[in-house]
């Protein structure tokens, strides 16, 4: 299976491979289309990870300061309503984590569909095309010219 950095590194190049395997691409796409698509998915993947990365500590962050203002027992009362921003906070931050979770489940479900279905590429020494015909004559050994039918 093609791994998603070759794919991110160089497209063109495995756009040109995955056409000398005479890949038509996925889903009535092009092959072009279905890399672009692929990409486009993945970098949405990405983005959506490192939103949930965000939103996690910000909800990290909100509960540290939360356990450090209970353990202030003296000055609790002076601290309420600021207690009661922070849980709010936090209740919105689950909410928006559980979005995100949904969200990067869903890119890498798409992620996942179009990469078990693309084919590995050719060599580089495979030439383009669409028979044995089509491939180079590196030797012909004695004899083999009258079982040849090219």
């Amino acid at each position: 299976m093609l791994q998603i950095k070759t794919i991110r590194e160089d497209p063109k190049f495995i756009i040109e491979r995955l056409k000398v395997k005479n890949f038509e691409g996925l889903y009535g796409y092009t092959v072009e289309e279905t890399i672009e698509n692929l990409l486009w998915n993945d970098k949405m993947l990405r983005e959506y990870k490192q939103l949930l990365e965000f939103y996690q500590s910000l909800k990290n962050e909100s509960t540290t300061e939360l356990g450090k203002l209970y353990k202030k027992k003296d000055k609790l009362h002076e601290e309420i309503s600021y207690i009661t921003i922070i849980k709010k906070f936090i209740g919105l931050y689950d909410e928006i984590i559980e979005w995100k979770k949904e969200s990067v489940k869903f890119y890498e479900e798409r992620v996942y569909k179009i990469m078990i279905l693309l084919p590995n590429i050719p060599h580089d020494s495979v030439p383009l095309g669409t028979s044995a015909k089509d491939n180079e004559v590196i030797y012909i050994s004695p004899g083999a010219e009258q079982f040849m039918k090219f």
